[in-house]
């Protein structure tokens, strides 16, 4: 007797645009890993970092065709999930195209694996280290501007530690936070940057041959050298968080943030509303702090995908779970905590997410199935698990004469 494991065949990937990369990765590898071919489709927003993949595997030798790329609308997406050579899909995205791509099956028997929406939510019990949440906590809420699948959405404090973490959360959250363009560099820094990279050239080579050929490098670097923007202090090096990616989303996060002022919220960081750069250039939203939120309030029940933190007091463990779990969604949830046996027995088993954090938060580990569960999809990415979607199994049964 013997079980193999075979190739499905062709496999769609349809990777987000928060995270082009890394999540074309999870689905792009095992499925190659596992002997199928690939086709990409990528999100309107980054269509080039499929033909770059594309590159990539002809540069190390993959077979042309093997992986390949298309650049379509939606509709030509849906003709493919239901042509009969297509043999599995994963999705990555909203949860209107993910039903979309659900329906698009529905004459198939092929899996679909839909990473869809999120509202991450995180508590911070009585017991726990408060600084060490703090910084946690915003990191998780804040990074990429909060377009982060599994970022945290909602905040829920012990009684006993709330004033004290709203204020060290304000705190940590205004000192860091800056708005601006990654890519902008101090003059200051440019100079120190070549000097170092002069000084390395010139630990390599003999001195005099080196002074013989200097003015010629240095026409080469002057003429190589992209014009410098304008200096402006305010961006130098300090830019730690950038634009919104959608157009809709500023006033998406505008209108719940005015959503929670009307019901009885208060603003303790950023006035939740969109703006622009120093410059005057971008779509941003000024990464804002709520307090004294509820679950009458749209910024504690839809997803939001923006550098907001909503925060919510609660009496006790118990009511923090209800919370928590008082979602349509459920991606990850992080409970920070001293206790683990506490946090095995109880948080654990009680809240109805597919990924439990412990004093952390937004994390993938390679080793652990990235799964979710109610609207938030279906299917199992990462961890030897995630190699499933791609196989499909054959038994062997063999009788000797």
């Amino acid at each position: 007797r013997k079980i193999r494991k075979e190739p499905l065949g062709a496999i769609l990937v349809i990777a987000p645009w928060n995270y082009p990369l890394v999540c074309t990765i999870n689905s792009l590898m095992p499925a190659m890993l596992s002997g199928n071919s690939v086709i990409l489709k990528l999100s309107s927003k980054t269509p080039l970092i499929a033909d770059h993949f594309i590159r990539a595997f002809e540069a190390v030798g993959v077979p042309r065709g093997v992986v390949q790329a298309v650049h379509c609308d939606h509709e030509l997406v849906t003709h493919m999930v239901r042509d009969e050579r297509i043999s599995g899909v994963v999705f990555t995205g909203s949860v209107s195209g993910g039903y979309e791509i659900q329906n698009a099956t529905a004459n198939r028997l092929i899996n679909a694996t839909l990473e869809l929406g999120g509202k991450d939510a995180a508590y911070v019990a009585r017991d726990a280290d408060l600084e060490a949440a703090v910084e946690s906590i915003v990191d998780g809420a804040m990074y990429n501007a909060g377009q982060s699948c599994c970022g945290v959405e909602r905040v829920y404090v012990h009684k006993d530690r709330y004033e004290k973490f709203v204020t060290m959360v304000t705190d940590i959250a205004s000192g860091f936070y800056v708005m601006g363009d990654p890519l902008y560099e101090h003059p200051r820094d440019i100079d120190a940057r070549r000097k170092d990279e002069l000084a390395n050239a010139e630990a390599d080579a003999d001195l005099e041959q080196q002074q013989q050929q200097q003015p010629q490098q240095q026409q080469q670097q002057d003429a190589e050298q992209p014009e410098q923007k304008q200096y402006d202090p305010s961006l130098a090096r300090t830019t730690t968080i950038g634009p919104m990616a959608q157009r809709s989303s500023v006033q998406f996060l505008e209108r719940q943030v005015q959503d929670a002022l009307q019901k009885g919220a208060q603003l303790v960081m950023g006035d939740g509303k969109g703006c622009r750069d120093v410059n005057g250039k971008g779509r941003f939203f000024t990464p804002t702090i709520l307090k004294d939120c509820n679950h009458t309030m749209s910024v504690m029940k839809d997803e939001s995908f923006g550098p907001i933190l909503p925060i919510q007091c609660v009496d006790n463990d118990q009511e923090a779970i209800e919370l928590m779990n008082d979602s349509i969604y459920g991606l990850t949830a992080a409970v920070y905590t001293k206790d683990k046996l506490k946090m095995e027995r109880v948080f654990a088993p009680k809240l109805q997410t597919g990924t439990v954090f412990m004093n952390r938060c937004d994390y993938l580990d390679p080793y652990l199935p990235w799964t979710g569960v109610k609207q938030t999809g279906k299917g199992v990415s990462l961890s030897h698990y995630g190699f499933n979607n791609f196989t499909k199994l054959k038994s062997l049964h063999f009788k000797k004469y």
